[in-house]
């Protein structure tokens, strides 16, 4: 098109405009390179040196083809004005790189697919402060990269801006309005938009195929999308005002191919709209920081593969909050999500996501039946420590869906006469760790759903019964705190439902602390502390096979009540405020019983907490989360396995030198039994002071009224996770205890105290010292000494084994069983054997060690041995030196090998002690081991350790 020129008519009408411009003083038209003047602006492109700049004002009439670097200024959009001579071309047709166009107005290209200004092929080109309105494209950059836009007004084009296969340009405060789409990237990357206006156009900013954009500031408003950004990925939309778009603020669409991946969409404001952010199979992208008011859905999450985290919204005044519909593996944190007609927080079909710290207030404002979350036909979803209060409707509502955890979250003051949490239709749903409180119906209620978890809340003071749980099967209800400041009903109620085990739970100011109706069967209520309610428990139920064992039953205005006539309620083994048992239809002074109640034998201590569960073929029953203990089992047919923690030893007097706790086994018909081990975890907090190497299990034999050592005890000090290590106990036929002894079995856990560094052990808090060893007044090589030891007892001690080790080379001693040991002062001889070559002072140490392994006491003496003989000093030296590891006597073993190893040889060789320490005898075998105390009780226990009426 070179050379191309207008036509004489078309100069004749422009020479009148110059004249009439020129009599009001106006700026005569001219187009100018600095040295020539020219009658067209091709003719100057033509005859202008590559980097030349020409100058031009006035309106002209021509197509221009620019084919070297020039810069052509207008100027002004005003009094610069090129309308095209042949609609079907472009205005300007840059073919060359470097070209910078300013200050002038493009129009009439109004033939498809033609530009007021075409770059093809161009780089590193400018337009400025061009108006190229009233063209097909306004503005269109074909394969050409890093060029600038700066203040262009791109208006009543099809397109305002396009760019097609053109990267890493920039544009910057263009005005693109009343377009079909206002600016438009096709198949082009990291493209820079910054501050640019896009408003009353079908789409105002439109991506297609175009990766790596960065949108940032700006105004697309009033368009049917603000952002249209479709196949695209890579892309940022960041400080964007987008109001009163019909569709969409952003609408972000894979287009039926791959998911649109990696956008970050942060800190724009979005309102009246149908979608503030329209999300279609997005993954791993960022929605953070963005406020969408007025619109039907705040943020529309459709589809989603996965990976992407809304992070810090703020979404007000929408019918929906968030939307998720068949979208995965996303995440909801922070921000907030309030005043919505509808549910701030909707889930549907939509799985594995994650919803954390979110504020969730005031929704549900014009909708009945739904919640502040509401999550539907959507499994294994985790919400969080969100805070959801003053809900009209529920809090949360979890329905026909499973595997949901619902965690560590406030949900209070929530109105309306309905829930903080609703489970419906919903399996395997844990609710745990959440304070529900101040709600003016249920605090939790679960409705046909299957093995719920309810564990370690907090609920007080919701108008309802703070948890309800209605025709639903074997669900775990345990460790929650329940309590009521004035607004007076259940604590738990059960109707209909079984196979629940209710455990560790405190309910406190209650009608009825727990409150079994309807068809109520195959519960069993264990470890509960249940005080200063009308009722602990009260039954109404026609099941005949619930339980209530190992609770703490006091305070209460009654303790246990069973309507039900025809059947006893088995309440037994349960701690009832006294130590004589209950009272009503029983003779003791603590809470009451019913006709009807069976509670025979009941316990004489509180327990702190317990769990059940069911043992069948081989397996484990993980209760570390609640009471640190694990059982494994092998059983034939199912059978029921219960431990619960006392909270102090329900025996009276220490089982050992320094205890751990004590924990009461309950299997109830253990013929289908053929064998456990239970293990209980420590904590590094609980082994400090003590010889963790010597740590066992001891039960308590009521027949001998003492605690004995398991004959299959040990210790794994290998740390586990949070703990330090754990005790075990194998049980089975031949083992002591046998399986048949655990209806109700006290094991002690505990062991011996830990020697000091450079001293003696000393009097244990057992009970036992050595206050004196008499040695004779003279000693000779080869000769056999007899020490008179003078051990102190303060209660009656089944017997001592006296023992002299880590004595030096070639010396014997003997090891004593002295036999029960009386309360005061008991008398005993060792032999030691001094070999033929012994020359020197020698250091001894003599132990007393408790047959029943609670504790050792220790005593050095020093011995001078010459060939004449002499005195044998009896005061301890300041400093005794450490005995070698002694030598350990074998374990017996039981005919059946227990699935643990020994500690033996699970723990590793332990160090011997440095010089100047004296290492007590502790560990897994008979001779080094502590174990446990006869205790002389100040009362008999009737029935085992329980004490019946």
């Amino acid at each position: 098109m070179t050379g191309r020129c207008i036509g004489f008519a078309s100069f004749v009408i422009v020479l009148g405009i110059l004249v009439t411009a020129g009599s009001a003083h106006a700026v005569a038209p001219y187009i100018s390179n600095g040295t020539a003047t020219f009658t067209t602006i091709q003719e100057a492109v033509d005859n202008t040196t590559a980097g030349g700049t020409i100058s031009i004002s006035g309106t002209y009439t021509e197509n221009v083809d620019v084919y070297k670097p020039l810069n052509i200024v207008g100027d002004g959009t005003a009094t610069t004005i090129i309308t095209a001579n042949n609609t079907a071309d472009h205005v300007f047709n840059v073919t060359a790189s470097n070209v910078n166009i300013s200050n002038l107005t493009v129009t009439n290209a109004t033939g498809a697919g033609k530009a007021g200004i075409y770059l093809a092929n161009s780089n590193s080109s400018t337009i400025q402060n061009v108006n190229a309105s009233g063209n097909y494209y306004g503005i269109y950059l074909y394969s050409s990269p890093s060029n600038t836009l700066t203040n262009n007004i791109a208006s009543n084009t099809t397109y305002g801006i396009y760019l097609y296969s053109s990267n890493n340009n920039t544009l910057i405060n263009n005005t693109a309005d009343l377009n079909s789409r206002g600016i438009y990237l096709s198949s082009s990357n990291y493209n820079t938009l910054t501050g640019n206006t896009a408003n009353s156009n079908t789409n105002g900013i439109y991506l297609s195929y175009s990766y790596y954009t960065t949108i940032s500031g700006g105004t697309a408003n009033s368009n049917s999308e603000g952002m249209y950004i479709r196949s695209s990925s890579f892309n940022t939309v960041t400080g964007a005002e987008l109001h009163n778009n019909t569709n969409a603020g952003i609408y972000d669409i894979a287009g039926g191919f791959a998911a649109e991946s990696y956008q970050n969409f942060s800190s724009n404001h979005i309102s009246g709209s149908s979608n503030g952010i329209y999300m279609g199979s997005e993954d791993n992208s960022i929605i953070s920081g963005n406020s969408v008011w007025n619109c039907t859905y705040g943020i529309y999450n459709d589809g989603s593969a996965g990976g992407n985290v809304f992070s810090s919204n703020t979404l007000y005044n929408n019918t929906y909050g968030y939307y998720f519909s068949s979208s995965s593996g996303d995440t909801i944190s922070g921000g907030s999500v309030t005043n919505n007609s509808g549910p701030g927080i909707y889930l549907s079909s939509s799985s594995n996501n994650r919803i954390t710290g979110v504020t969730v207030s005031y929704n549900n404002l014009g909708y009945t039946g739904w919640g502040g979350v509401y999550v539907t036909s959507s499994n294994s979803n985790i919400l969080s420590r969100n805070t959801i209060d003053h809900n009209p409707e529920k809090g949360v509502l979890i329905s026909s869906s499973t595997g949901n955890i619902i965690d560590s979250n406030q949900i209070i003051y929530n109105c309306g006469g309905v829930d903080g949490i609703r489970v419906e239709s919903s399996d395997d749903t844990i609710v745990t760790n959440n304070n529900v409180s101040y709600g003016t119906g249920y605090g939790i209620e679960i409705s046909s759903s299957n093995n719920v978890t309810i564990s370690g809340n907090t609920l007080e003071a919701n108008a309802g019964v703070e948890i309800a749980v209605w025709s639903s099967q074997n669900g775990t209800i345990v460790n929650n705190t329940i309590r009521d400041t004035g607004m007076t009903s259940d604590g738990l109620q059960l109707s209909s439902s079984s196979g629940f085990v209710i455990a560790s739970n405190r309910i406190t100011g209650m009608d009825n602390g727990i409150y079994l109706a309807g068809t109520a069967d195959k519960n069993k209520l264990i470890g509960n502390n249940l005080t200063s309610n009308t009722y602990g428990v009260y039954s109404i139920t026609t099941g005949q096979n619930n339980s209530v064992l190992f609770n703490t039953i006091s305070g209460n205005t009654n303790g246990v009540a069973n309507t039900q006539t025809t059947f006893n309620l088995n309440a037994v083994m349960n701690y009832w405020g006294s130590t004589d048992g209950p009272s009503g239809a029983a003779n003791g002074s603590g809470d009451t019983v019913s006709a009807n109640v069976s509670y025979l034998p009941y316990l004489s201590t509180a327990t702190n907490s317990g769990t059940s569960g069911t043992a069948q073929g081989t397996g484990t029953l993980d209760m570390k989360s609640l009471i640190d203990t694990e059982v494994d089992y092998d059983a034939s047919c199912p059978v029921d396995v219960t431990v619960s923690i006392y909270s102090s030893n329900p025996g009276g007097s220490s089982a050992f030198a320094t205890d751990i706790g004590y924990l009461d086994l309950y299997v109830p018909d253990a013929s289908c039994l053929n064998n456990l081990t239970l293990r209980y975890y420590y904590t590094a907090a609980q082994v400090a002071g003590k010889d963790e190497s010597s740590l066992k299990i001891a039960f308590y034999n009521s027949t001998a009224n003492t605690y004995v050592e398991c004959s299959n005890t040990g210790v794994n000090t290998t740390d586990t996770g949070n703990y330090s290590g754990y005790i075990w106990v194998f049980v089975n036929a031949t083992t002591v205890p046998t399986k048949t002894d655990l209806t109700g079995t006290v094991f002690g856990i505990g062991g011996g105290i830990a020697a000091s560094a450079g001293g003696t052990a000393g009097t244990t808090s057992h009970g036992i010292s050595i206050t004196d060893i008499e040695l004779p007044d003279s000693i000779t090589p080869g000769s056999t000494l007899k020490l008179l030891v003078t051990i102190a007892s303060s209660a009656y001690e089944s017997g001592v084994i006296l023992k002299v080790p880590g004595l030096p080379e070639g010396w014997t001693a003997d090891e004593v069983d002295t036999g029960p040991l009386n309360v005061g002062t008991n008398e005993k001889e060792i032999t030691v054997t001094v070999p033929e070559d012994a020359s020197g002072e020698f250091a001894l140490t003599v132990e007393a060690v408790a047959k029943d392994f609670l504790g050792t006491a220790k005593k050095v003496v020093n011995l001078a041995v010459s060939e004449a003989g002499g005195p044998a000093p009896t005061t301890a030296p300041p400093v005794a030196t450490a005995p070698p590891k002694p030598t350990e006597k074998p374990k017996p073993q039981p005919t059946e090998k227990p699935p643990e190893t020994p500690a033996e040889t699970m723990k590793p060789e332990p160090t011997p002690a440095p010089a100047g320490e004296a290492k007590g005898i502790c560990g897994p075998s008979l001779v080094a081991a502590v174990a446990l105390l006869p205790v002389l009780f100040r009362r008999k226990l009737r029935q085992g350790h329980h004490l019946p009426k």
